[in-house]
């Protein structure tokens, strides 16, 4: 499976039509989120899961992902 991650600031996301920049709640916790409505898998940074307390769980299977700064 591969997968493209995309690094945005919340200013580039408001310029691409396919993305929402928007504010949510995860455990009481105000967040920023920037959705792709076009994507297939939705990530979350390690720390911010560890800072809300959810679990970080290893799924099966590998995923290669793409991102700007490395290609790969």
């Amino acid at each position: 499976m591969i997968g493209k991650v995309f690094a945005l600031s919340g200013k580039g996301a408001d310029q691409v039509d396919n993305l929402i920049r928007g504010t949510c709640f995860i455990h009481n916790t105000h967040l920023i989120a920037i959705i792709d409505t076009g994507a297939t898998h939705s990530f979350i940074f390690v720390d911010c899961m560890r800072r809300l307390n959810i679990p970080v769980v290893e799924i099966p299977g590998r995923m290669r992902i793409e991102t700007p700064s490395s290609g790969s």
